[in-house]
């Protein structure tokens, strides 16, 4: 097992057995680790003459250099196994007496001795098969690693177990779990064996594993073509990952004449992960990014599939990345719990919803920008519910809008459409021209339905967006007394945004991004240049930070733009994306 062997694709989908259903993101919880143990058990009686554990690689020609994008779940569940019954066997020369003839000779048939087991993890010019690391460059994973090589390889195998087991990594605990199912399955075999027949039974199962199953490396001449199997088959049915996304993307953006931008930017894919092990909105955010910047999707992706085709070349993609990873560290310092005490909130609830609405907030990066750089509305509006759900699924997941669990339903089946909101905003608009509402009053509206058109909610989002459309027309009357009713509040102006989307379905978030993340004190005409336009955001974004507010207000003033502030700051994540990019 565990011998990397190189197929075509016509050749693969003829192989006899290739178990599409382990593909990533396979979860590897117990139920499916019983799965595939129970799978493997007919490769481990024979029955099964050959199978492999798909693992898929873009193949680039003619000069043959191939982009490794997936594998280390199946090769490390496949060495869980072959430590497993390695294991089984040490435990059965353990366990009974050393001195019968009969049982020593058929524990020999076993993998005892060192050397063997390397030579079975050794192939051609015996180079060691690689381990792939899941899910990132994080310790929990290397201990988890340590662990299976000291099972296989070492006798002190204790010790590395030992080690791993101070790590909490969700994704190694679960194939952990695996570990455990696929022992427990192993010793319901064994139960009713003598320990002769446990022994040749180990043997066999063994050699059948290590001779019939491979993990096989899936080739294509054509990158469109091998583009559009690892999406359908490496997905199964179920939208990849983020960040294997991410990692696809980031491969395909690559240049076809050059192997080493091939590993050099795998290799920033790897650092970049290890910078933000701790930040759950990054691979996210660039995710989405990629998507959209792509114009590629995913076999059952609802994000892409309704973005324009020419939204963007590769070539001003990378460059939106870097852009993305400059801000992100700007970002990261807000994230730390350090920034939260200059919130003024009551208590640690609003303190956690506070700043969570940052991370939305700088969700929000993605639209203003695209919208500044004049992508379609449709591709706006796609990119946005993808944002909006995603911001759903985060608030219901920390239970800090507890009116969430009522909107998250209504915001898919029963928000207003455009047309009904820009219709109802122009009758609103003459009847509440004018009119503020207050921050009290706006709180009361959000417990309003979303689609009774004359609650007090409806009626404020529809005369916000009846002055929308009166801005595009340079008609800016009214702009201060909206801002002085929403963002001078208390109330963080993310949060604000958010809730204006909840009833909204996105398509209008290019008409409100031109305002409504901006300072309300800025006037239209200040508002220049793209650049200006994001200084100004991370500017209004930065107050809850003032040690970083002064810093990037003296080099603003300076005439330096944001990204070139973020470059210069002398701060570790800074240094980081230095070194990556």
């Amino acid at each position: 097992m565990l011998f990397t062997d190189i197929i075509t694709y016509s050749s693969a989908i003829k192989s006899p057995k290739i178990l599409v259903a382990y593909q990533r993101p396979f979860e590897w919880d117990a139920k499916n680790g019983q799965r595939f143990a129970e799978d493997m058990l007919d490769v481990m009686s024979g029955k099964e003459k050959e199978c492999f554990l798909g693992s898929m690689t873009l193949l680039r020609v003619p000069t043959n250099d191939i982009y490794l994008i997936d594998g280390g779940n199946r090769e490390i569940s496949g060495l869980a196994l072959i430590a497993l019954l390695r294991n089984r066997a040490i435990n059965l020369e353990n366990k009974h007496d050393r001195n019968n003839e009969g049982t020593k000779s058929a524990y020999k048939l076993v993998f005892t001795a060192k050397n063997n087991m390397n030579d079975l993890l050794y192939r051609g010019s015996r180079k060691q098969i690689p381990l792939s690391i899941p899910n990132g460059t994080d310790n929990e994973s290397r201990r988890f690693i340590a662990y299976l090589k000291g099972m296989l390889i070492d006798d002190g195998h204790h010790h590395y177990a030992a080690f791993y087991n101070k790590g909490k990594k969700d994704s190694v605990y679960r194939l952990n779990s695996v570990h455990r199912v696929l022992s427990r399955i192993i010793g319901h075999k064994l139960q009713d064996m003598n320990y002769e027949e446990q022994a040749k039974y180990l043997y066999t199962a063994y050699h059948n594993l290590c001779n019939n199953v491979k993990v096989a490396r899936i080739l294509t001449t054509d990158r469109r073509q091998a583009q559009s199997i690892y999406e359908s088959i490496n997905s199964t049915g179920v939208q990849l990952a983020p960040q294997d996304l991410v990692k696809s993307y980031l491969a395909a953006l690559l240049s076809e004449d050059s192997s080493e931008e091939m590993k050099t930017g795998m290799g920033k894919f790897t650092q970049m992960s290890a910078v933000f092990d701790d930040m759950d909105t990054i691979p996210y955010y660039l995710s989405i990014y990629c998507e959209a910047k792509l114009g590629m999707s995913t076999s059952n992706s609802s994000l892409v599939n309704r973005v324009d085709n020419n939204i963007s070349t590769p070539s001003e993609a990378k460059q939106m990345i870097d852009e993305t990873l400059i801000l992100a560290s700007t970002f990261k310092e807000l994230q730390r719990p350090k920034s939260v005490k200059h919130l003024q909130m009551p208590d640690i609830a609003h303190q956690n919803m506070m700043l969570q609405d940052m991370g939305e907030h700088y969700f929000y990066n993605v639209i203003l920008a695209m919208h500044y750089r004049k992508y379609s509305k449709q591709a706006i509006r796609s990119v946005f519910k993808v944002l909006l759900k995603i911001s759903v699924q985060r608030s219901l997941k920390h239970n800090n809008r507890p009116h969430f669990n009522k909107v998250s339903s209504e915001i898919w089946s029963n928000a207003p459409s455009i047309q009904t909101i820009k219709a109802h905003a122009i009758k609103e608009n003459r009847k509440i021209q004018g009119q503020l509402y207050s921050s009290k009053q706006m709180c009361m509206s959000y417990n309003e339905p979303l689609t009774k058109p004359g609650s007090l909610r409806f009626s404020t989002i529809a005369f916000i967006i009846a002055n929308i459309y009166r801005y595009e027309s340079n008609d800016f009357k009214t702009k201060d007394s909206i801002y002085n009713s929403l963002f001078r509040s208390k109330r963080n102006p993310s949060f604000m945004l958010m809730h204006l989307s909840e009833t909204v379905d996105g398509g209008l978030l290019n008409s409100l991004g031109n305002d409504v993340l901006v300072e309300a004190s800025l006037k239209p005409e200040q508002i220049k240049t793209l650049d200006h336009k994001l200084e100004l955001l991370d500017k209004s974004k930065l107050k809850y930070n003032r040690q970083l507010y002064t810093y990037v207000k003296k080099a603003l003033d300076q005439g330096h733009g944001i990204t070139e502030v973020v470059r210069q700051r002398q701060h570790h994540v800074a240094d980081d994306f230095a070194k990556i990019w």
